[in-house]
């Protein structure tokens, strides 16, 4: 089992470009990171820190579960890591 902990863009957007920011014109909110939805069994944006209280518990249950075990991906935004410290 994995369980990756990425940083991600700014929820606010407000910092533009960063470096996670991928060149879509047509969906402003789309990240790099959207791009390990497609290679992970569980994935999410945690867009407000008591959020981490519901996902990580989440994510281990995917992880150690023997019938659909895989990796677990949770983006953290690099405002909500501010708002968490």
């Amino acid at each position: 089992p994995m369980l990756m902990l990425c940083g991600d863009t700014f929820l606010t957007r407000l910092p533009d470009p960063v470096l996670q920011q991928l060149e879509h014109y047509g969906n402003p909110a789309l990240g790099l990171n959207d791009a390990f939805q497609a290679v992970t069994r569980y994935w999410d944006r945690i867009t407000h820190p008591a959020q981490v209280i519901q996902s990580l518990p989440a994510a281990l249950a995917t992880m150690l579960d023997p019938a659909d075990c895989g990796p677990a991906f949770l983006a953290l935004p690099q405002d909500v890591q501010g708002w968490a410290y």
